[in-house]
């Protein structure tokens, strides 16, 4: 048999546990064995619930107390979290190394410097204006003699040369293309052609809204102003111009029109999208301009450096 308190196996006919010391119920008729004569087989009958010793009223109890002491600690943490106590943290002393660990060499992280731009002023009196490049670019002023000789030179070194500067053209007025040559790589996405001058157009002193009309209706007349118009193409044949527009801007502090073209061509065998953009800023009764002539790549990724060219332009 079996104790129905702590289910121990005890010895038939036993009337107290000795596990649990709980004495066992005797089952109405049931005698207690007497040696050599075997029990009576009764039928077993539901036995009632004995009171609870010592041990479990004990362990109740604490249960009890538990469970209200984590129902106050929560209601407390609602109405009162600065009374709960501060968290501990323990480290744990077998976590740790018996030796030290190394400590790891950490390397600064080299940052580069960007070489600063010296900037070099070029002045052009014939023109009437000065501009401020970047040292070290080549200047060609288109107004002196021999200007044709000088970029066939150029030429032999840089077969762009010729067809951006157009030697076979002579400037109608005194103009200044700078250009710098080992800037011109096309492999790396970068060619720029610098032009400035006196901007002779139709009409007596043509307005901003004349030369938008222009730029709409012979846009080829504005874009010889920069140079490499043979580039895009020819009179007979049209010209590649794939987008056209004009914005009101400020160029070194005066009221100027941008007309901006792109157009496709191709440049030592390769086929290259430009952009031709030309500010134009009224002087007195004289009409400047500078422009830039430069693949799609480098005028957007040398942008803030163009930009600082155009807005040095300034009268002479």
């Amino acid at each position: 048999m079996r104790c129905p308190y702590c289910f121990q196996a005890l010895p038939d006919h036993s009337t107290q546990c000795q596990y649990c010391g709980s004495r066992l119920p005797v089952a109405p008729g049931r005698v207690p064995a007497q040696p050599g004569n075997p029990p009576p087989a009764t039928p077993e009958t539901p036995s009632p619930t004995p009171p609870l010793t010592a041990r479990q009223t004990v362990l109740l109890l604490v249960s009890i107390l538990l469970i209200l002491a984590c129902a106050c600690l929560g209601l407390v943490a609602l109405a009162r979290p600065s009374l709960l106590p501060r968290p501990v943290i323990a480290v744990l002393p077998f976590l740790a190394s018996p030796t030290p660990l190394p400590t790891a060499q950490v390397t600064p992280a080299t940052i580069a410097t960007p070489t600063p731009v010296v900037w070099q002023a070029y002045s052009n009196p014939r023109a009437g204006l000065a501009l401020d490049f970047p040292a070290g670019w080549l200047v060609i002023d288109q107004s002196l003699p021999g200007w044709a000789d000088e970029t066939r030179d150029l030429a032999e070194d840089y077969g762009w040369a010729e067809s951006l500067f157009e030697t076979g053209i002579t400037p109608p007025t005194a103009q200044t293309r700078a250009v710098d040559p080992a800037g011109v790589d096309l492999a790396n996405g970068r060619l720029v052609v610098f032009t400035a001058g006196r901007a002779v157009l139709p009409g007596s002193a043509p307005t901003f809204a004349d030369i938008e009309t222009i730029a709409r209706d012979q846009p080829a007349a504005l874009a010889a102003l920069a140079g490499g118009l043979t580039l895009i193409g020819s009179p007979e044949t049209g010209y590649n111009f794939t987008a056209r527009r004009s914005e009101r801007v400020q160029v070194n502090g005066r009221e100027a029109l941008l007309v901006e073209f792109t157009a496709d061509t191709t440049i030592q065998a390769q086929a290259v999208r430009v952009t031709v953009r030309l500010y134009f800023v009224p002087a007195g009764d004289d009409l400047l301009f500078v422009a830039y002539f430069a693949d799609q790549q480098a005028a957007s990724a040398w942008r803030a450096q163009y930009d600082q060219i155009v807005q040095s332009l300034r009268p002479d």
